[in-house]
């Protein structure tokens, strides 16, 4: 029979597997991500159906020859999948990937389109990833 300060002991670290597992669970949930969000104005930016637009980090102006814009979006989805997921998605819409470079919990894409460019960082954080999409034209 175990001692009963053994026993709550040995319970600790059964607690914080379960804690482990839980955490990794919610972050490689299946996503469709053939789903994806967009801004009517701008079709060709997109983010997962399942990430929510943080609204206070959105920045964007246009006219009928430039549009310069700032989206974050954040979610729950495992790295490897999001970065699939911009690979993919951006491809669909007509931009061609130029580079990506990892480094750290960050990855960043570099996509072009004529005159413009599309750079993507997708963050890995605690709990949540993060996609901030920026879209600027190119200057001659």
């Amino acid at each position: 029979m175990m001692n009963p300060r053994t026993r709550g002991q040995a319970r600790l670290p059964i607690a914080a597997a379960c804690a482990a597992v839980a955490l990794c669970s919610c972050m490689s949930t299946p996503v469709d991500l053939s789903k994806v969000q967009r801004d009517p104005r701008f079709p060709d930016v997109v983010a997962p159906a399942n990430f929510r637009l943080i609204r206070s980090e959105v920045a964007a102006s246009e006219s009928p020859d430039h549009r310069n814009l700032i989206l974050r979006y954040e979610g729950r989805l495992d790295r490897a999948s999001l970065e699939d997921f911009v690979r993919d998605q951006y491809g669909i819409g007509n931009w061609r990937l130029e580079q990506s470079q990892t480094l750290g919990d960050r990855t960043f894409f570099d996509f072009r389109k004529g005159r413009e460019r599309c750079s993507v960082l997708v963050e890995q954080h605690r709990f949540s990833m993060s996609l901030t999409i920026r879209v600027y034209e190119i200057p001659e």
